[in-house]
């Protein structure tokens, strides 16, 4: 008992080392990669409109130009700058009622994009993949219109409960 003791904490100091031995921006990203980036975002807006940056989400320092980001997976609806993380949408306008994936989801559910971005540290010293989601928030596109603006109904006092009126 006392040996397996010895050898769980030698080998749980020899990860400390190594851990000690990375980067720094490894270390950031290894912290960041179990947490889900997450943005909200009205649809039907202008195109190329900012939704986050993913290097400041995930404590990334840029402007540098050593480190990079690319849209891994994801949507035709989404993009992101290579240099800064800035993500944004494309031309394309999102429209929750068209997405194929957000068709027969009710208010309740949630519609989103999910999408995945890679980041590399300078000199391609490190790689790491990230995942996101975009909640797409429904606005009232699609209200209801009806023929008379006033509609006017005559209910009898002593009509069972139940009765249909047309």
């Amino acid at each position: 008992m006392r040996k397996m003791r010895t050898l769980l904490r030698f080998v749980h100091c020899c990860c400390c080392c190594f851990l000690l031995l990375l980067p720094p921006p490894l270390w950031v990203s290894l912290a960041a990669a179990k947490q889900l980036l997450k943005y909200r975002l009205a649809e039907e807006g202008p195109a190329d409109i900012r939704i986050g940056n993913v290097a400041s989400d995930l404590g990334i320092v840029t402007g540098s130009g050593e480190v990079t980001f690319s849209l891994e997976s994801g949507s035709d609806y989404l993009k992101i700058d290579n240099m800064t993380g800035e993500l944004s949408t494309t031309e394309r306008r999102i429209d929750r009622e068209k997405l194929p994936q957000c068709q027969m989801i009710f208010d309740e559910n949630e519609c989103f994009l999910d999408f995945e971005v890679s980041v590399i540290g300078p000199s391609q010293s490190w790689v790491d993949l990230f995942e996101g989601r975009v909640i797409i928030l429904d606005i009232n596109d699609n209200t209801p219109t009806f023929p008379s603006p006033v509609l006017t109904l005559t209910v009898e006092e002593n009509r069972p409960v139940g009765t249909l009126y047309l």
